[in-house]
């Protein structure tokens, strides 16, 4: 006599189907120095001058890479040995391309009865022209900072306290904030 077939366990298709998109999508930028997912970069242009950038995907919120850039200005400025920066230039830009809007659809269906299953799977396809939509692929912000210390930030509408930005900031972007190796 032979022993019982051995039960295994099935995962439906549309499990694992959804398992592989989630595995393929883009993470937003976290807060790095740049490398191949983006990151910030600066150039010293003067003693108390820098130029400060962020590039990020087309998954970091705008805000977020806007916040990128306050932070790592505030954080040249303190490793510059000043206390207050004022930002006096800001401008960015967003790349985007044009990109056909999916019009396919698949889908299965599974249906089991008694001792009988049913396992379907279907396939449209557009009949009308192709549409197409804009696609962000990524998003440069940057600054032009002036660095100075607590006395001349005293007569400075606009200067910014780096300690204060360095705290605030970290602590709404801890989660998505890397430091350099």
């Amino acid at each position: 006599m032979s022993p019982p077939p051995k039960k295994t366990a099935h995962i439906p298709a549309a499990l694992l189907l959804a398992g592989l998109l989630a595995s393929c999508t883009v993470q937003p930028t976290p807060y790095q120095p740049l490398g191949e997912e983006g990151g910030y970069e600066e150039t010293r242009l003067q003693k108390d001058r820098y130029r400060v950038s962020f590039k990020a995907n087309r998954q970091t919120p705008e805000t977020d890479a806007v916040d990128y850039l306050y932070l790592r200005s505030a954080q040249l400025t303190k490793e510059a040995g000043f206390t207050h920066y004022v930002v006096l230039q800001d401008f960015g830009k967003t790349q985007t391309r044009l990109e056909p809007r999916a019009q396919v659809g698949i889908g299965l269906g599974f249906h089991g009865a008694g001792r009988g299953s049913l396992l379907g799977f279907g396939f449209g396809a557009p009949i009308s022209p192709t549409q197409y939509q804009s696609v962000v692929n990524y998003r440069l912000g940057v600054f032009v900072i002036r660095m100075m210390d607590a006395e001349a930030a005293q007569g400075e509408q606009d200067a910014l306290d780096a300690d204060f930005l360095i705290e605030s900031i970290s602590k709404k972007l801890a989660d998505r904030i890397r430091t350099a190796s």
